[in-house]
């Protein structure tokens, strides 16, 4: 026999209007023993028959005993429980304890937080009461002591969290305080950034908003993560439905790494994390890289054959397909291949600048979406018409700035140990040329001091759609 018999018996369910959940609640509760008759107060020991839930998603199993104890109210009565101190829930749906280790300083420290396999109970001591009166029935996490079987935890999507030993829930409201959060591995430039943040969590559906850093925390990091939480949230709701997180990278960091490149100026790196109400798991990450500096983010360039033809896949690239009549994406692996050839016999010199970068990563299929702002100079040397040669100067090179390049990598096959060439591909459709410099050139022998960037003349170097090739250069004749 479940409480609410015994509830009627006594005679406190009269007139009160017990709503779906809890009228399971008091279902899934087995009093042990003769059952007490009246008056109020009255106590005994109960049984859970189902699992009931408790605090933030967790639920006593079945076979949970504890105490209870039935008393008159003003408005009614109130049945409390008394949960004893060892008392363990069920593991948490859609959470899984987790090892942290550790990698870089300062700020590249990155932390990396793997699932175990483990599950994650909850230790809960205190009581639960359940109001019952003529304005209808609750149920109140009254006072409760709750410790993590596990401090670190990874959730849906790849968040981690860091929970505190321990901490206390009054009147449906949880304090957990000072909670550690971990962004996903997934995200570029910032997977793995720990973040703190004070967390309070109450019964009811609850929106907030957490503004970083906290007082004591890393001042180079800022943002905001912003929670929309559910009736009786879990812990797996701690995901952020927003997360706009900014860091603040000082000038001679490597952000890829010991082995990438040492940004010369100060650069901030922000990533935007969202994901719908009620999907934890579906979360959409977009990463942006900024500098105000002129050189912009980093920049490359020189005379050997592999700079050349990087500098020649970014200034020429969308020649080079068109004229392959590939509309799609390009891999980068062909377009760095005829660039490397290409360079071998046009290209002098070359550079290039990454202005901005803004990154959008799917933790569901692996792949990572870029848009690029990216220019490149490249020196043509002479070019045989036959009839005439050009020649550009090597001071004042054709630059060109490509915004808004798309570029796709499958970060499955990085993983795999590939060609990160193979693993690329770029998409100039939807980008926008321009040319910066239009460079300097030299034209012999005919007496034209000046000629149009228009002309078909066979063997003249690719065009990049969308702009004028040394429309504006300045031309001499040798003549």
């Amino acid at each position: 026999m479940s409480m609410l018999p015994l509830l009627n018996t006594l005679g406190v369910l009269n007139g009160v209007v017990l709503l779906d959940g809890t009228a399971a609640f008091l279902a899934a509760l087995d009093p042990i023993g003769p059952a007490p008759a009246g008056p109020l107060p009255v106590s005994g020991t109960l049984t859970t028959n189902t699992g009931v839930p408790v605090v933030l998603g967790a639920a006593l199993p079945s076979g949970t005993t504890v105490g209870w104890r039935l008393e008159a109210a003003p408005d009614g009565a109130v049945l409390r429980l008394t949960l004893p101190a060892g008392t363990t829930t069920a593991p948490v749906p859609d959470a899984a304890a987790g090892a942290v280790s550790e990698t870089g300083a300062g700020a590249n420290r990155r932390l990396r937080v793997t699932p175990t396999g483990a599950p994650v109970s909850l230790g809960v001591s205190g009581t639960v009461a359940v109001h019952l009166g003529a304005t209808g029935a609750r149920v109140t996490l009254e006072q409760l002591t709750v410790a993590p079987g596990a401090s670190d935890v990874v959730l849906a999507g790849g968040f981690a969290l860091g929970l505190p030993a321990g901490f206390t829930v009054a009147d449906d409201v949880a304090e957990l305080g000072t909670v550690r959060f971990v962004l996903p591995a997934t995200v570029p430039l910032l997977g793995g950034l720990p973040l703190s943040a004070a967390v309070t969590i109450r019964r009811e559906a609850a929106a907030f908003r957490v503004t970083l850093p906290p007082a004591g925390a890393d001042p180079r990091v800022s943002g905001a993560l912003a929670f929309q939480l559910p009736d009786g949230a879990a812990l797996a709701d701690l995901v952020p439905v927003a997360a706009d997180v900014a860091l603040a990278l000082p000038s001679g960091t490597a952000p890829l790494g010991a082995d990438g490149p040492v940004i010369d100026e100060a650069v901030t790196i922000r990533a935007v994390i969202t994901r719908p109400p009620g999907a934890p798991g579906d979360l959409a990450v977009a990463v942006s890289a900024e500098s105000g500096h002129p050189d912009g983010l980093l920049g490359g360039g020189g005379t050997s054959r592999g700079e050349r033809a990087l500098a020649m896949t970014v200034a020429v690239g969308p020649a080079l397909t068109a004229r392959a009549g590939d509309g799609g994406p390009v891999a980068l692996g062909a377009l760095f291949g005829a660039a490397w050839a290409f360079a071998d016999l046009f290209a002098t010199m070359g550079d290039y600048t990454v202005h901005g970068v803004t990154l959008q990563a799917s933790g569901d299929d692996g792949t990572l979406l870029a848009r690029l702002d990216v220019s490149a100079a490249v020196g043509i040397a002479d070019i045989d018409l036959g009839l005439a040669t050009i020649t550009m100067d090597d001071d004042r090179p054709l630059r060109v700035r490509w915004r808004d390049i798309a570029a796709t990598v499958d970060l499955s096959r990085l993983a795999a140990g590939d060609d990160p060439a193979d693993a690329l591909d770029l998409d100039f459709r939807s980008s926008h040329a321009e040319v910066v410099d239009p460079g300097g050139g030299r034209w012999r022998p005919p007496a034209s001091r000046r000629t149009c960037c228009r002309s078909s003349a066979p063997g003249r170097a690719p065009v990049p759609p969308g702009s004028r090739w040394t429309c504006g250069s300045r031309w001499t004749s040798d003549r």
